[in-house]
């Protein structure tokens, strides 16, 4: 597991292998603010060299807050 603070590069702490495949997933979303966040391109095969165009991408959750006045 790798825990990412903020914007910026990243490296997994295991190397793997070529001809290996891979899956990311988001462990748990952020909360403060809350967002979602996926990563993309979620799988793949290792090729011959480092893979360097995975990016974690994350949006602001928004809600819509309503009631009604009276009085």
């Amino acid at each position: 597991m790798l825990a990412l603070a903020g914007n910026g590069a990243f490296v997994f702490p295991t190397e793997l292998a070529a001809g290996t495949t891979y899956d990311l997933t988001i462990a748990t979303q952020p909360t403060n603010p809350s967002q979602t966040c996926v990563a993309a391109p979620a799988s793949g095969v290792i090729g011959n060299s480092n893979i360097t165009t995975v990016s974690v991408i994350c949006t602001t959750n928004t809600y819509t807050v309503g009631g009604a006045v009276s009085g």
